[in-house]
């Protein structure tokens, strides 16, 4: 009956505290509850009075008294509430107002819930603080790093809350001598104006002497004397410094500033943030061309792993000369595609060590969504879809707990490998979950894993501090979370108690709501790692030095077993022998049932322990050294079979002998080849051509292959077996993933040879690979291009090609620009030889269709060509001219 009335009036108060929120006024007394509820007044007051004492509702002191549900005005305002008792009604609408519009600016901060946490918290903190004056701020970060952004969110945030002013900057490094007049003199800057923000960029160029006045000024809450009269600055002071320590600063000013904020340097920021950086910069620039940016996956991950030198303002430069480049390539196109050739050439080193493949092209609007992305939350709504499904007898109860613990996996690696803020809160919450473990342990007389400690204890920072978010999403599906806990009770009902229990614990030390995820990771956890009669024979057991070494090794064996098989100790470098045997007869005093135990060492140090575990314990103790997941996967398996101990070490040592085997691979020649549709002769005159540009004879094959013949083999083709490529050359595109392709028109049209410098690097010099770039811009312009490939006399059938082209686009109104018309009069040119000399293969095939779709340009295209036909005593079949087609239509505009 108890929990019944509770339940209503949860309900009865999260839907009155909606219609509050959307304008209703509702009265929310203990009396009018009761009445709506139909109970006694007095049980509706003590139920209200327990929920406020665990901050679940806010109480205004008003008469009557009102209560409001904490979780509704938190997932219908979107904020997280600090404050849960307030004098008047008033009072709290104002909160409401203010806090969602002041949270909502530095919730737009990128690391707010992450690396920027608690910087973000302090200056909320200070824009909260009292006006006039608030806290004075010292901001210290490398430059670049987001000082000045973080004082506008600031100015900003005091705005919504009524103050003015904005922000006043003085950069004390171009004034130190002044400073002190400027600041203190007759017409001193604090004291005029109408307040805001003071800031004084670059505090560590301000002389000492004017850093004890300011230190006065501060302690003195602003007041001073001026001519016999009591004055008051009303500005608020933030002090922005690069330097790293505190050398610069006077221990006066040092005690006089009430609050220093660092920000760490981008470095040092989570990759999700770097994504969602890269993604802002890259929509303004969308925002200020007029394009749709599109960017190869090369390029996007040399962007994500790159250090600036100027930290965040560094990217946003790169972002900023990238996009230049690539807008200078796409005048009249409405998308802008980013390659490897337009990054700066500070980031060009970081190719080398980049595998990604350049032609996987992205937009950036897919990197944004993904950027956005929370592994934590997406494991959460994993579980809770894979549950919906359960319900909805879709699913057997095997199969949720399956993607449970995949989605479990999935989470815990992400937090175990993910970059974490180490801070003091963060070291403390993790001793906190240790020590509420170490009770439940010996309550229990259970082994709780440490990697999954580690786990927990960032769950709970990130909750704590981190992510609203994760609170936000358990109080919207309390629902769904509280039925996937029920049936985890009649599940698993003693690994429900254990974890309830923890919870609790926690709880009491953090004051963490909402955590039925956490728990329900718990109680997983507990199951598959609990002791079973599989193992009631022999234990695992595995001891390392490191930080969790040990824990990695076990986690995998036991996920790759299916089972839990073995415990794990985590040893540091520096500790006693002597000690790891008092930690290991502890661990083994707790477990029970078991005759002997396997134990799997790093080093030979380790199996002195042995002995020491042997004199005061009955369980028989094995001892195998130099501990892989190989080996436990060995040892693990046969525990599981119930072989003897001495069988299980005897066989696990034969199969886990070290080996060694040096794999010599045959030194395959470099090779650059020479791809065209054109025919042999004229790929023969390319490579003459490209030989003649190169300063010396160098180690690379230069070889001739038929186009075809190689789009058809592929990776497949005998020249790969024989030779190393390094790219190929050539006037289609090869369509081989992972090999570089340099087309004519490139050359011609005077491209960016850097990549190709790159991939030639280990042949020439610096000097030579200059020389070598500048012989082929004058080797390969288009007249000595059209010169080298045909027999023809190369003025009379470029006069002619040149003209027909022109002919054709007026008559298809087309705009044929760039490399496009390049490329057309290099391939025109081939095809005519082709014609006159009776080499062509078979050209395009399909051109029944597209004689019966493109009659209009089959006409234009002979007609255009018309003289070039008669010239030469030629006839273009249909299928040169849908190859043409299809080559116009990759580049050309139709002009309106």
């Amino acid at each position: 009956m108890e929990s019944s009335t509770k339940k209503l009036l949860a309900e009865e108060l999260e839907r009155a505290t909606r219609e509050f929120l959307r304008g209703a006024a509702n009265v929310t007394s203990a009396e009018e509850l009761a009445k709506r509820l139909h109970v006694s007044r007095s049980v509706v007051s003590k139920y209200l009075n327990e929920m406020a004492k665990k901050k679940l509702v806010v109480k205004i002191a008003t008469r009557p008294v009102l209560f409001f549900d904490v979780p509704t005005l938190q997932k219908e305002r979107g904020i997280v509430l600090s404050e849960f008792e307030f004098i008047s009604l008033t009072e709290f609408e104002r909160f409401l107002r203010v806090k969602g519009k002041q949270d909502e600016v530095f919730e737009r901060v990128i690391g707010s819930h992450s690396s920027l946490h608690e910087c973000v918290r302090n200056l909320k903190s200070s824009a909260k603080y009292p006006s006039p004056n608030g806290l004075c701020i010292l901001l210290r970060g490398e430059e670049g790093t987001g000082k000045r952004f973080l004082v506008d969110q600031l100015a900003l945030c005091l705005e919504e809350a009524g103050s003015e002013g904005g922000v006043t900057i003085v950069h004390c490094i171009q004034k130190p001598e002044g400073l002190g007049k400027l600041l203190f003199g007759a017409e001193g800057l604090l004291f005029g104006g109408k307040g805001g923000i003071l800031l004084l960029a670059e505090a560590d160029c301000i002389r000492q002497e004017v850093q004890n006045e300011l230190a006065f000024l501060i302690e003195n809450e602003y007041r001073f004397k001026r001519n016999g009269r009591s004055c008051k600055s009303r500005f608020r002071m933030v002090f922005t410094t690069t330097a790293g320590d505190n050398s610069c600063f006077s221990e006066h000013f040092l005690r006089a500033v009430q609050m220093e904020v660092c920000l760490p340097p981008l470095a040092e920021r989570t990759l999700g943030e770097k994504e969602q950086l890269l993604a802002a910069f890259f929509e303004k620039e969308e925002e200020k061309l007029g394009r749709e940016i599109h960017i190869s996956n090369l390029v996007y991950h040399v962007l994500l792993k790159h250090g600036y030198e100027h930290n965040v303002k560094g990217m946003k430069e790169a972002v900023k000369a990238i996009c230049a480049f690539a807008n200078a390539e796409a005048a009249g196109e409405r998308q802008m595609q980013i390659y490897a050739r337009h990054l700066p050439p500070r980031l060009f080193p970081e190719l080398k060590d980049t595998v990604y493949e350049e032609k996987q092209i992205l937009s950036f609007r897919e990197l944004k969504r993904a950027a956005g992305k929370d592994p934590v939350l997406e494991a959460y709504e994993g579980i809770r879809e894979s549950f919906q499904r359960l319900r909805e007898l879709s699913y057997a109860k095997e199969d949720f707990i399956r993607d449970a613990y995949k989605y479990m996996n999935k989470c815990s690696d992400y937090i175990i490998f993910e970059k974490k803020p180490e801070n003091v809160r963060m070291e403390t919450i993790r001793q906190i979950v240790r020590n509420v473990f170490a009770i439940v342990q010996d309550k229990y007389n259970i082994v709780a894993q440490a990697g999954y400690i580690e786990v927990l204890a960032a769950l709970c920072y990130k909750k704590l501090y981190l992510d609203a978010n994760l609170q936000k999403w358990e109080e919207e599906h309390r629902r769904e979370t509280g039925e996937i806990w029920e049936f985890l009770r009649q599940e698993f009902p003693e690994e429900c108690g254990i974890s309830l229990y923890a919870a609790e614990l926690l709880e009491k030390v953090l004051d963490i709501r909402e955590c039925r995820m956490e728990v329900l990771f718990l109680t997983l956890n507990l199951y598959f790692y609990r002791p079973n009669r599989r193992r009631k024979k022999t234990m695992g057991l595995i001891a390392a030095h490191g930080y969790a070494t040990a824990s990695s090794i076990a986690n995998a064996a036991n996920r790759l077993l299916g089972g839990y098989v073995f415990d794990a100790i985590d040893m540091p470098l520096d500790v006693s022998v002597a000690e790891i045997a008092r930690c290991m007869r502890d661990y083994m005093e707790r477990c029970h049932g078991e005759d002997s135990v396997i134990l799997l060492v790093d080093m030979g140090s380790l199996e002195e322990i042995g002995e020491e575990i042997g004199k005061e314990s009955n369980i028989r103790v094995g001892i195998m050294n130099h501990v892989s997941t190989g080996a436990a996967l060995e040892v693990g398996s046969r525990i599981q079979e119930f072989e003897e101990l001495e069988e299980i070490l005897r066989k696990a040592s034969e199969r886990t002998v070290c080996s060694y085997k040096v794999i010599a691979g045959r030194k395959r020649p470099d090779v650059i080849l020479f791809a065209s549709e054109a025919g042999t002769e004229v790929t023969e005159r390319v490579i003459r051509l490209f030989e003649k540009s190169m300063p010396r004879k160098p180690d690379i094959r230069l070889l001739a292959c038929d186009h075809r013949q190689l789009l058809a083999e592929g990776r497949d083709s005998p020249l790969f077996k024989e030779y190393n490529p390094l790219f190929i050359v050539g006037t289609m595109d090869s369509g081989l993933r992972g090999i570089p392709r340099l087309l004519l028109e490139d050359m011609a049209a005077v491209e960016d040879m850097e990549w190709m410098k790159r991939l030639l690097g280990k042949h020439f010099d610096e000097e030579e690979l200059e020389k070598f770039n500048r012989n082929l811009l004058a080797n390969f312009s288009l007249e000595n291009v059209i010169e080298n490939i045909t027999i023809l006399n190369p003025n009379i059938l470029m006069n002619f090609i040149e003209k027909a082209v022109q002919n054709l686009q007026y008559q298809c109104k087309l705009h044929i620009a760039g490399k496009t018309k390049i490329f057309l009069y290099i391939h025109a040119c081939c095809m005519v030889e082709r014609l006159v000399t009776k080499t062509y293969g078979n050209g395009c095939e399909d051109t029944a269709e597209f004689e019966e779709r493109q009659g209009d340009f089959i006409k234009a295209f002979c007609e255009s060509f018309r003289e070039v036909t008669e010239h030469y005593h030629i006839e273009i079949p249909i299928s040169e001219i849908a190859c043409m087609y299809e080559y116009i239509q990759a580049g050309a505009e139709e002009i309106p």
